[in-house]
């Protein structure tokens, strides 16, 4: 019989170079992260084929741009959702490190794959993994 798992996420201390992954919980099917980016950090153009993804902003602002260059400002507790197939790239707007949630939702018939459709900024470099740290029941 399935169980809950309770999970703790902190701000990483030392933000790797422009952005940071926070891994929380995935299946085949569900993916959750949180994703770091400091002042200036951005994203290339790009798309996720066979995932869609909902962003939702825990701190700081973030811009998230179409293929039209339309954009959205997104600040604290706003988010967006991205359909499949969706090309989009996004930036940090605020000082403060911006962190968003990244939720997203997989078809397991489909294999996955991103398309990049302008060239990652050179920038952005490595960027490292952190796992957050599970939650024990307390018992009542």
């Amino acid at each position: 019989m399935p169980k809950p798992t309770a999970y703790r996420y902190e701000l990483p201390e030392d933000i790797g170079n422009v952005k940071d992954l926070v891994d929380i919980w995935s299946t085949e099917v569900l993916g959750t992260q949180v994703q770091v980016v400091r002042s200036g950090g951005e994203t290339n153009l790009h798309a996720h084929n066979g995932v869609d993804s909902m962003w939702f902003v825990l701190a700081g602002t973030a811009a998230f741009y179409d293929e039209d260059n339309k954009k959205y400002v997104l600040n604290k507790h706003e988010m967006i959702v991205l359909p499949s197939g969706t090309k989009y790239w996004f930036e940090s707007l605020a000082e403060e490190p911006l962190e968003v949630m990244h939720i997203t939702g997989r078809d397991p018939r489909v294999t996955p794959t991103r398309t990049d459709v302008t060239p990652l900024p050179e920038r952005v470099g490595r960027i490292p993994h952190r796992q957050v740290e599970k939650l024990e029941p307390i018992d009542s």
